[in-house]
């Protein structure tokens, strides 16, 4: 049984977004880019470059490149670009070129810290235009090295401990992050809080970004979610054969104690419930004896199975239960008097048909299955980016509930639309 929960998107999914994303902030990255170059360095200047442009038309390629055994492997982007040189002496040459950059990132803790490290592992400019032996050299022992010296030093950044505390509180670890081709995948332990070792890799869905949460997360998750146990009750009434029944009926729906994944995506869980009931039940005149009211208290215990299954539309996700059982329950009392007896079958009969809309009223209008409109967002070059999540699908993989969803990306006031398809 796989311990770990899994995030991730393949290649093409990434690219899509990637394309989506650079469409919304194209002059901003030019500009940044541009600034980035320009900082003072004595190897430019040396080869009489008063200043370089970076114009990148196109959003980049991102190509995942496997690593040796279970081990982190790289993320290659690939853009194409043209690159001005402004000389200290006047004129202008513009390059076509192609530009390669190769990274890796690595979650890890150190003296209490957790830190982000990425590291620039390979940088490459290739000339698209006819060989020019001065434009060649100025890139090979100035602009390369120049740049170089700056992007090669890893990086570590700090993740907020309130972003931990929140892995924290749902039982995961900081994620192990794996590019295993053609997939980017992160691995989070469901099982303590250590970073996980990254597993070997297996087929994931080749569109949208993925999850796989195996069911004994998904049993806890759950039963926070819901706020299990619940205790429904009642104050019914009735008249059963001339008996006058009235009295408390209260239920209480326990912890789920199993989940199970259908084989199209719904979530099987199943919870034990313990029913009972303070009832006063008055008989019928009887001669001589006349009528009498008996306190009698009625108790019952059973499972009930419920099905979810999330779905999300116009970026509102809801959580529907599908389908309820709730079988009869088998109710008893210690000491039933005789003069109940004829009526017992059928007050047990109408204690079922009270309970089994209670518990049905009860969990659907627990919050977790209200509709929600999600708004998830973030900033980027000062350009707010909203997250569309268009669809989402699940299905069972092995004992755990995959979930396959198609987002897309648009700046805060238009929508850039996304065929992930």
């Amino acid at each position: 049984m796989n311990p770990n929960l899994v995030l991730g998107a393949g290649q093409s999914t990434l690219n899509t977004l990637l394309s989506e994303l650079f469409a919304a902030v194209k002059p901003e990255i030019n500009t940044k880019i541009s600034s980035i170059l320009n900082k003072e360095n004595e190897k430019l200047h040396a080869y009489g470059i008063a200043s370089l442009a970076l114009v990148i038309e196109e959003a980049p390629i991102i190509d995942l490149i496997a690593g040796d055994g279970n081990t982190a492997g790289t993320l290659e982007l690939q853009m194409n670009a043209q690159l001005g040189i402004h000389f200290t002496q006047g004129g202008t040459a513009n390059v076509d070129i192609t530009l390669k950059v190769g990274i890796k990132m690595a979650i890890e803790t150190a003296s209490g810290q957790a830190l982000l490290n990425f590291q620039v592992t390979s940088l490459s400019i290739q000339t698209n235009n006819p060989s020019n032996p001065t434009i060649d050299e100025i890139l090979n022992n100035a602009i390369i090295p120049s740049q170089w010296s700056r992007i090669s030093p890893m990086r570590s950044f700090p993740i907020p401990p309130k972003a931990i505390s929140k892995l924290h509180d749902f039982h995961l670890s900081l994620p192990a992050i794996a590019i295993q081709a053609p997939n980017f995948v992160a691995y989070f332990s469901t099982v303590g809080t250590s970073i996980p070792p990254i597993p070997s890799p297996t087929t994931w869905p080749s569109n949208g970004l993925f999850s796989e949460i195996p069911v004994t997360f998904l049993q806890q998750t759950l039963n926070n979610q819901i706020g299990l146990p619940i205790g429904p009750h009642t104050s019914p009434s009735t008249t059963i054969l001339h008996f006058k029944i009235g009295g408390d009926l209260r239920a209480q729906i326990n912890p789920i104690s199993q989940v199970e994944i259908e084989a199209g995506g719904g979530i099987t869980a199943t919870a034990s419930v313990i029913a009972d009931a303070e009832l006063k039940i008055k008989t019928p005149h009887i001669p001589i004896v006349g009528s009498k009211t008996f306190s009698v208290g009625p108790k019952a215990t059973g499972n009930i199975t419920f099905t979810l299954k999330p779905t999300i539309d116009d970026n509102k996700v809801k959580i529907e239960i599908v389908d309820i059982t709730i079988p009869d329950f088998s109710f008893s009392i210690d000491g039933l008097p005789d003069l109940l007896k004829p009526i017992e079958h059928l007050l047990f009969r109408w204690l079922n048909d009270l309970i089994k809309p209670l518990l049905e009223e009860a969990l659907k209008a627990l919050p977790l299955f209200k509709v929600k409109t999600l708004h998830p967002h973030f900033k980027i070059l000062n350009q707010d980016i909203d997250i569309l999540i268009q669809q989402l699908s699940t299905s069972a993989k092995d004992t755990s509930l995959l979930v396959d969803a198609q987002l897309s990306f648009a700046k805060a006031t238009e929508l850039i639309p996304a065929n992930l398809s």
